[in-house]
């Protein structure tokens, strides 16, 4: 492949990441304006999940982990543990594949084997489903709906999965916070330290500008 469409081809993937598709009925942000909900992408991982919940207890947050079907397989004690330390759960696929590349069947197949993992290992079903890199055909909307699950993308990414984004800029484009945001974070391997002081400046502005965190309404 010629460098200069690689080069396209990775900044277009990006901006697709941090801009989801426009989705009619997904949820985007929440409906009170005094309060934000931290959601967590990819896991769950078994490395530093400890520090992560320990750091969550100091500052006081709960989040909505947005969990990997074979990730949960791979970790099951670290999916449980989110529960028992009070952190909603919710599903981010099977594999880590965008929808918008399957066949409206394969997804099906996909999302429903998420659900099952997930309520097998942590016996808690989830409600509500956010499709790997925010990408899905507005015809596959209803896929979800099928299993019972809401989609829901976000408002604010501030990129940590980057390791090209300092903790510095993170902190910066967090500052963008404001009531009503969902926001998304990633659990990714050997990253958690990014996680866990994106989850502290958060907090801080929290503090700062008077806001509650919430984890997302799991009713469907």
């Amino acid at each position: 492949m010629h460098p200069v469409v690689h080069t396209y081809r990775r900044s277009l993937s990006r901006l697709y990441s941090h801009a989801p598709t426009f989705l009619p009925g997904a949820m985007r942000r929440l409906a009170r304006t005094d309060a934000v909900a931290v959601t967590i992408d990819d896991g769950p991982s078994e490395e530093a999940l400890d520090g992560i919940l320990r750091a969550c207890d100091d500052i006081r947050l709960r989040a909505t982990w947005f969990l990997s079907g074979e990730a949960v397989e791979r970790h099951p004690v670290s999916a449980q543990a989110l529960l028992e330390a009070g952190h909603a759960i919710a599903s981010h696929g099977y594999a880590h594949v965008s929808p918008a590349r399957l066949l409206n069947r394969r997804l099906a197949e996909d999302v429903e084997r998420s659900l099952r993992v997930i309520e097998n290992i942590t016996g808690r079903r989830p409600a509500l489903y956010r499709p790997p890199y925010g990408r899905m055909r507005p015809g596959q909307m209803t896929i979800p709906q099928q299993f019972g699950c809401r989609t829901v993308l976000w408002s604010l990414m501030p990129g940590d999965w980057r390791p090209e984004v300092s903790v510095t800029e993170l902190r910066h484009r967090l500052s963008r916070l404001r009531g009503g945001d969902i926001i998304v974070l990633h659990d990714r391997s050997g990253m958690q330290h990014r996680l866990v002081a994106s989850l502290t400046a958060i907090a801080e502005l929290c503090e700062q500008k008077n806001l509650t965190t919430v984890v997302l309404d799991q009713k469907g």
